[in-house]
């Protein structure tokens, strides 16, 4: 069974809510920042002897960035 469409929706649900969330105190502020994270965790740069050989993209949805 493909769960692809309802992890979407959810992602699309989660996003909504985050972006509709008014930040009025430095600390709800600051917990976001530690929560969210500011580039995608999966990209990575995989190297060998100082060259890149292979570039993972961001993969995320929730910050493309």
């Amino acid at each position: 069974m493909n769960n692809f469409p309802l992890m979407l929706l959810w992602f699309n649900f989660l996003k909504r809510q985050l972006e509709s969330i008014e930040i009025n105190s430095p600390a709800i502020a600051r917990l976001l920042c530690r929560i969210i994270p500011s580039k995608c965790p999966f990209e990575r740069k995989i190297q060998l002897f100082n060259h890149i050989i292979i570039t993972i993209p961001p993969l995320c949805k929730l910050n493309p960035f």
